[in-house]
This record gives structure tokens, sequence and C-alpha cells, in this order.
């Protein structure tokens, strides 16, 4: 992969060079768990970048490469809820394509495809997932803009027996991703998004189907170099099957995400959010213990 990331950014840069529309992120993802999950905790670093042909072009490519590793020695094992899945260990790629068309004054599509590759350690599992993104917007007036950011895809997963990579295994899933939007901007420093989001998947190699509905709120305010926008995404409904049984884990998020503009077009970015969930144990439908995450994200951004 490393070769591949190389050849790719150098690509990235030869092109952007060229066109002083591009970026570049360098950064690291840290997830830590309460006791009956510290198996989830994880590490990973990422590359991102992205680029236009030319400054104004309304075409734009970017990828990501992102390498999540388990921090705890102990894998592969049943969780607190009876849930036994694949590691958390695994190597992404997206690469994504995205076209910005003026409809009108106020209506733009934004329509965009991602192809994203998961390696899991478990298993031998490989998927890929090609979403579509038919995303739009429409500028109701000066304050107030509606938008749809969302994704269709088709997962391709193929996974083997631990012992046996030659019999591999085949499974069709498919998911969505739906944000209904409505983004309200106050002055040239505060702005704030209400949105509805849905989130659904039918998983054929687990036999399960997800259903998630959630309210989502972000505030932005801009001081001078410094942008902090903290945000809260409320559980509406969550849904799952697997099998016969099916539970209803719901989950809330509150956090605070931004931008610090260090100068000669470098900039710090930063996530941190705290996740609680109220877990059930799947195979008896009965509740289970509590599940809390941190999450930390922070990152190295250039743009040239």
């Amino acid at each position: 992969m490393t070769k591949l990331t190389l050849t790719t950014l150098a690509m990235a840069m030869a092109a952007s060079t060229l066109a002083n529309a591009a970026y570049i992120d360098l950064g690291v993802e840290q997830e830590y768990y309460n006791d009956d999950f510290k198996n989830s905790d994880n590490v990973m670093p990422y590359l991102g970048a992205g680029f236009k042909p030319s400054a104004d072009s309304s075409l734009a490519f970017s990828f990501k490469f992102s390498d999540k590793q388990t921090i705890a020695s102990t894998k592969h094992a049943e969780d607190a809820n009876g849930l036994f899945g694949f590691s958390s260990d695994r190597g992404r790629q997206d690469y994504a394509v995205s076209y910005t068309y003026n409809v009108s004054d106020a209506f733009t599509i934004m329509p965009k495809l991602t192809i994203r590759h998961d390696n899991f350690s478990f298993n031998d599992t490989h998927a890929t997932e090609y979403r579509m993104h038919p995303n739009m917007s429409y500028k109701m007036n000066d304050m107030i803009t509606l938008a749809f950011d969302g994704f269709v895809a088709p997962v391709k997963l193929k996974s083997s027996g631990p012992k046996d990579k030659t019999n591999r295994k085949s499974t069709s899933d498919l998911k969505h991703e739906a944000d209904f939007r409505v983004n309200m901007t106050f002055n040239d420093t505060q702005s704030a998004r209400v949105s509805l989001y849905n989130e659904a998947a039918k998983l054929e190699a687990k036999d399960s189907t997800v259903n998630e509905w959630q309210l989502r709120l972000v505030y932005a305010h801009k001081f001078a170099d410094l942008t902090v926008s903290p945000y809260a995404r409320i559980d509406l409904s969550r849904d799952l099957t697997v099998g016969n049984n099916s539970v209803a884990p719901i989950r809330h998020r509150a956090g605070v995400n931004g931008k610090y503009n260090l100068g000669n077009d470098f900039a710090v970015v930063f996530d941190v959010n705290y996740q609680a969930e109220k877990t059930f144990n799947v195979k008896t439908e009965t509740r289970g213990v509590n599940k809390s995450r941190m999450f930390y994200n922070i990152a190295i951004n250039y743009t040239f």
C-alpha cells in the first residue's frame, strides 16, 4: 500500500502544481472505549489529498488511505453483548470524483462517485463499496440554504475461513445514507445546520439489517484564524435485526471540531467527541452493558 500511496500522492501533487487548487491531509484518529469494550480501542493514521484540473474547474478528484489497528492484544473475541464480528484491524482506500454544476443561481447539483475498498485482517476479508452521491443544494435566500448529502452503495464482500483461504465466499450487501439539511448563515462569522439523517443497510454476510434516524445539530463560529464547531447527533430511532432477533441500540454523540490556520497555507484540523450507546445482546434480545467511546482526531492540512 505504501508504494501506491506515494505514487498517487505524487500524481496529485504534480497535477495540483499546475492547477494551484489542491490539499493534503496527514493525521491520526484514536478511539477509546469503556472497560467492557476495551478490545475495541484503536488508532488510525491516514493520508488524504485532493485536486482540481484547474483552479476554477467544476471537476474534483480525491483519495484517502488509512490503516486502523486495534490497540488491545486480544482480538476477534466476543464482546460484552455476545457479538462476534470482524477484527477492527483494517486497511482502507477511498477514491472519489465529483462534479459541481449550477443549474441556476439558486440550485446546484454535486454528483459524486466514491469507491471504498477495505481489507480486514479477520478471515482475509475484503469489501468494496461503490458509493453514488446525488448531492444537491437550493439557496432560499441569503440566510437559508436547503441541501441533501448522502449516497447509495452496493457492497461486494469476500471472505474465507481462517484455515482455508482458497475457498472464498462472496456476498452482496446494500447500504445508504441520507442527510436532509437546513443550512443557516447568520453573518460572516456565525452559521448553523440542522439536519435529519438516515442510515440503512442490509448485510447478507451477517443476515442483518440496520435502520437509524438521527437529528443532527451543528453551530460554527469563526474567530480570526480559528473556527470552532460544536455539534450533536441525537438518535431518534435505531433498529438492528440479526436473523429473527431485533434490538434497538440507541446512541447519542456530542463533540467539537475545528480548524486553526497556521499561515503559509498550513492548518491544524481537529475533532473530539463522546458517544454513549445503550447496547443489547442480540442473541437473547436482552439489555446489555452501556457502551461509551471517546474519539480524537488531529491532522495537518496543507492547501496549494
